[in-house]
Parts: C-alpha cells; sequence; structure tokens
C-alpha cells in the first residue's frame, strides 16, 4: 500500500453517473474544493482510465503537487532498494 506524504489527500469512490451523461459532485467535494456553478474542470486521463476532475484554475498546482509526491515516492523506494 502506498502512503502518501500528504496525509491531507482523500479519496472519493462514489460519483453517480446520470441518464443524459451528467455527473453530481458531492457537496462535501465542492465545498472543499470551492467548484461554483459554470466553473471549468479539467478531466484528467491516461489511455482509457480516467483519474478525476481538477479546476481550470488549479491544475498547474496540482500538477508540481503530482512532480513533488512522484519524486518523494522515488526517494523512498530508492531506501528500499
Amino acid at each position: 500500500m502506498h502512503k502518501c506524504k500528504d496525509l491531507s489527500m482523500k479519496m472519493w469512490w462514489s460519483l453517480k453517473v446520470w441518464p443524459k451523461w451528467q455527473v453530481v459532485i458531492p457537496k462535501e467535494i465542492r465545498d472543499l474544493i470551492g467548484i461554483k456553478p459554470w466553473d471549468t474542470l479539467v478531466a484528467l486521463t491516461k489511455g482509457d482510465t480516467w483519474f478525476g476532475f481538477v479546476k481550470n484554475e488549479d491544475f498547474f498546482a496540482m500538477m508540481e503537487y503530482m512532480k513533488d509526491e512522484i519524486a518523494w515516492m522515488e526517494d523512498s523506494l530508492q531506501h528500499i532498494i
């Protein structure tokens, strides 16, 4: 099991897709990341796998976070090997 260095990271498991392809983002998530009506979200995918959404204006900050997390994981793995 991977331990994230950022313990505030959470995973959300239930976003339901409705018949008209709409997805309801739970209020707790909307409040947490400040999503408002008409905000633009970026969908993160690789191949046919979907990873999530991020607010358009937060995209580059999220990429920096991921880069730092990957560097931390690589450093942690070197101590194991």
